[in-house]
């Protein structure tokens, strides 16, 4: 939709306060999807950020690179006047940064420091370029979409005026079979599949090369133009590689940005400039171009990088201060393979780290000063980039894989912190901090590429637990969940040897000596015990039957645990029985009493020469409840436990396994011994398995 255009914040005339992207936006694209790395890319960014424009969540400049928040499986970027946008390998895009026209393409004109998504990509993005304030993505079909300003016909839709633009991406009118797109100051460029040329938007200079300066807000032909190999959109000009290594220009030539030996004022102090294409002198054996706000870079295919236009700020990089109207050297620059040009600043990518020259009032050269250079300087600790783009007063790259996280243990912890939390995923070298949530984590220690490990702050609730490194910030996803456990426990009486455990039952343990009592846990003591059961005690002994199953774990304790730790319980007794299976033998069962509810065991046994006897238990229409005060949760257990379970041949202890989920998706589990035969009437029964959600309930299921 269009809407009446806001007031611009920070705009700037056309006579050369313009921004343009790099050309060779879809080059890269195309490079990094071909690369097995591409998924896991991040995004860095450094120089002015008034805007918002370098994505890191704040509105900061900065003299060094730093990592874009969030950012994941990068396969290209796009640097605009104030704004950023970043292709992704599911061909989505994402920008952040100002948006006061809609540039952001998110549906609405709320600028944004961390990258949001651009909304209503009817197919995915295979390129993407931006202007001063507007945006511009090339589909897979060929088709193009731009979205943000509309003053001077940029969305090419056949609608513009003064307070008219679009905040969700519209399709521009009349272009197929596009290869590549590059966004100017406030026009843009596509090359189609034959070599021709289409522009549209602004076009006071004749950057549109139709042969007049009639701004179109629909694509027209640039006149005189075949066997195009790469476009470049500058401020208020144009420029294009043929294949035979040559190149073009046409538009504003004021500052010499044409490279013909030209500059000045033309009639009635008008700008020179040229409406169609005219030959940049003196150059072959191009292989990339670039333009800048009024300048023009061309990377060569020995490596090397020429220069031409204004050169007040050191944009050309050849050691001087002033406008050249034809190609010049850049200094001391070899082994370069991309090249950018932002405003007044320029950059080249020279193996996997990048050089940058020119104005650096706001940090833009990346070096952690604000001293212009007239030749090339390395930015500072950034390597392994792939594909880069130079904005107004900001740079873009990206490359360096980006931190993932896959799992953190543990998954929960007190509220007070203090937590030791292992945290693994991918690429966490280099790691700078640890958030659980908008908390910072101490004591972070990188121990690999695959681990970090971090002591949880105080919190509450459920929160991500992010990775910093140089590159970025790791993007959240469910694996990297971590939840503070509530201080009070649900069984405030709990005791246990000192008494009735939240039932009036005592329990017998087996392994360990525990405490703990309650009050806010009051005692503790613990040590690991391993489980216990509830008897039906009288006078006379124990009864053939058992009323309670009551299980424990905890853990070494000291008088650390804010919680008790788990039980399960069954409230009917359970009797063992002998009875004839039908075929004339016997057989033993345990039956549940009371409800006459159908839980029932199935009994089968051995006597050996020592007469030890080998007991398994099969438990059909099982309905048990574990209460966990640690997670103020009380799940349900129904189901049959199979298959069979034994004590072994010792009538020993045989360690077992519970592990449970509980409401909200807690976990934990629950060791105990599974079967201890006392004699033929008397049992004590263990339990272990996996369970899994059924609703708010959880299904007990592979019972060992």
């Amino acid at each position: 939709m269009e809407f009446p255009a806001p007031h611009r914040a920070g705009r700037r005339s056309h006579l050369g306060q313009i921004l343009l992207c790099i050309a060779l936006a879809a080059v890269f694209a195309t490079a990094a999807a071909g690369s097995a790395w591409a998924t896991s890319y991040g995004a860095i960014s450094w120089g002015d950020g008034e805007y918002g424009e370098l994505g890191t969540g704040n509105t900061n400049n900065s003299h060094l690179p730093i990592p874009v928040s969030g950012l994941s499986g990068v396969t290209a970027v796009a640097a605009g006047g104030m704004h950023g946008l970043a292709l992704l390998s599911n061909g989505t895009v994402k920008s952040w940064g100002l948006n006061a026209t809609g540039q952001l393409g998110d549906g609405n004109i709320a600028s944004t420091s961390s990258p949001v998504e651009v909304k209503g990509l009817s197919k995915k993005v295979i390129a993407i370029s931006a202007g001063f304030d507007d945006s511009v993505a090339l589909l897979e079909g060929g088709t193009v979409v731009d979205w943000g300003d509309d003053e001077f016909g940029e969305l090419g839709n056949g609608k513009m005026g003064e307070n008219v633009y679009s905040d969700v991406p519209v399709e521009v009118k009349g272009l197929t079979e596009v290869v590549a797109i590059s966004s100017g100051g406030d026009h843009n460029l596509a090359l189609l599949k034959n070599g021709t040329v289409k522009a549209w938007g602004f076009n006071e200079y004749g950057q549109l090369g139709n042969g007049s300066k009639t701004t179109a807000d629909e694509p027209v032909e640039v006149k005189s133009l075949t066997g195009v190999k790469a476009i470049a959109g500058g401020g208020d000009f144009s420029v294009a590689l043929l294949e035979a290594g040559t190149v073009k220009a046409w538009g504003d030539e004021e500052f010499g940005q044409l490279g013909n030996g030209v500059s000045g004022e033309g009639k009635e102090g008008e700008p020179k400039g040229s409406d169609t294409p005219v030959a940049v002198s003196s150059l072959t054996e191009v292989s990339a171009i670039s333009a800048g706000g009024l300048h023009t870079l061309a990377l060569l295919k020995a490596g090397t990088v020429k220069s031409w236009g204004a050169g007040d700020d050191g944009q050309l990089g050849n050691g001087a201060t002033s406008m050249q109207t034809t190609p010049v050297a850049v200094s001391s620059l070899t082994g370069v393979s991309a090249i950018a040009a932002g405003y007044i600043h320029s950059l080249a990518l020279v193996g996997t780290s990048v050089k940058a020259w020119g104005d650096n009032h706001s940090g833009e050269l990346g070096n952690g000063s604000t001293t212009d250079s007239d030749v090339p300087v390395a930015v500072s600790s950034l390597s392994e980039v792939v594909g880069m783009d130079a904005g107004n007063e900001f740079n873009l790259t990206y490359g360096t894989p980006a931190p993932v996280v896959t799992k953190i243990e543990p998954s929960k912890g007190p509220e007070s912190g203090g937590t030791s939390v292992k945290i693994t995923g991918t690429n966490l070298t280099g790691a700078t901090s640890v958030k659980f949530g908008s908390n910072s984590g101490t004591s972070v220690v990188v121990h690999s590429e695959t681990e970090v490990t971090a002591t949880s702050p105080a919190g509450t609730g459920v929160v991500d637990v992010t990775v910093t490194t140089p590159v970025t910030t790791s993007p959240t996803s469910t694996a990297d969940r971590f939840t503070y456990r509530p201080a009070s426990a649900l069984q405030t009486n709990f005791k246990v040897n000192g008494v009735p455990a939240g039932l009036t039952r005592i329990p017998v343990l087996h392994l360990g000596e525990i405490t703990l009592e309650n009050q806010l846990l009051g005692k503790v003591k613990c040590l690991s015990a391993a489980g216990g059961s509830l008897w039906n005690e009288t006078e006379s002994g124990f009864q053939s039957g058992f009323e309670n199953i009551e299980a424990f774990t905890t853990y070494h304790c000291s008088s650390e645990p804010a919680c008790p730790g788990e039980y399960l319980t069954a409230e009917e007794p359970v009797y063992l029985r002998e009875e004839e299976n039908g075929k004339g033998e016997k057989v033993k069962t345990a039956e549940r009493g009371g409800s006459g509810v159908p839980w029932y065991g199935e009994l089968s046994g051995k006597t050996n020469a020592k007469e030890e006897l080998e007991v398994k238990l099969a438990l059909r229409g099982v309905k048990l409840t574990l209460i966990d005060p640690c997670e103020q949760a009380e799940v349900t257990f129904e189901g049959t436990l199979e298959p069979l379970v034994s004590n072994g041949k010792k009538n020993g202890l045989n360690p077992g396994h519970l592990t449970y989920e509980g409401k909200g998706g807690n976990t934990g589990h629950l060791i105990s011994p599974l079967l201890r035969l006392e004699s033929e009437a008397v049992a004590l029964l263990y339990i272990s398995g996996e369970t899994k959600s059924v609703g708010e309930k959880v299904q007990l299921i592979n019972a060992e």
